[in-house]
Formats: structure tokens, sequence, C-alpha cells
């Protein structure tokens, strides 16, 4: 009789080792939730395609001037003004805002997001131009320097998480 104890036992232990196994490939491979290589580098690239566009995008009732343009001369003399009769820092608050909302609030995307123009006088524009709140974790960041004369303007964007 123990020596049919001990087989019983035995193939337990294999039946409790083979349930071990099959839970870990459960969830490792059913469960797995990473995104596969291609979908983290075209989220990875987010930010630094839609900073390049939006600083290329050109505002065509602002004197066609490019919105790099604009960050320039907002960080010097706030000199240029629209047909809407807004100062480049006014209308950069506005334009900026609306492009960055338009996107990141779609249901393609809905990211949160930190927006931020440092070098910029306070004299230019009251606050400065920035959205929305400074990631925490997660995080995929771009950072653009536009020169202006001996000045330079610190364009940055986080996409959160």
């Amino acid at each position: 009789m123990r020596k049919a104890q001990m087989e019983v036992l035995g193939l337990m232990v294999v039946v409790l080792l083979l349930s071990i196994a099959v839970l870990f490939v459960v969830t490792f491979v059913f469960l797995d939730e990473t995104r596969d290589p291609s979908q983290q580098h075209q989220e990875s690239q987010l930010s630094s395609n839609l900073l390049n566009a939006m600083l290329q995008t050109t505002a065509m009732d602002c004197g066609k001037q490019q919105l790099k343009s604009l960050f320039r001369d907002c960080a010097l003399t706030n000199e240029i003004r629209c047909d809407n009769g807004k100062r480049s820092c006014q209308y950069l608050n506005e334009t900026v805002f609306n492009i960055l909302e338009g996107i990141l609030n779609t249901p393609q995307y809905r990211r949160a997001y930190f927006f931020n123009a440092t070098g910029i006088p306070q004299t230019n524009i009251e606050g400065g131009i920035q959205f929305g709140r400074p990631c925490q974790g997660d995080l995929d960041a771009k950072q653009f320097p536009i020169q202006a004369q001996r000045k330079t303007v610190e364009i940055q964007i986080e996409l959160c998480g």
C-alpha cells in the first residue's frame, strides 16, 4: 500500500507543476499587454512629428509667417500684428492651444500633454505660453530651440503616458 500512496503523491506533484506552468503561459503569453515595437516607435515619434509640423505651419492670417517665425518675434519685439489685430505672442497663445487640443483630444490620440515655451519675456505675454501639466511617469518629450538673435526660445512638448 505504501508504494501506491507514493505513486499517487508523485502524480499530484506532476499535476501541480503542470498547473503552475499553464498559469505562467496564460499570464505571459495570452494576457501580455505590451505593444508591438512598431506601435511603440510610432508613438515615440508623435511628439517630435507634432512639434516639427506645428512649428512649420504657416499662419495664413498672420502675414503668412511660419509659427517658428512668430515665436522669434514674440521673444524679441512682439511687433508682428495679425489680421485679427492680435500681436504674435497673443496669436501664438491661442493658435498653439487650438492645434494641440484639436489633435491630442481626438479619439485617435486622447493624450494628456504639457507644452511650454521658455525665453519669452513676461512683458510680451503675461504668464508665457504654457498649457497642461507636466507629465508624471511615462512620457514622450521633444524640445526644439529657436534662435532669436542673442536669445533662445526653447519649445518643449511632453505627451503623457
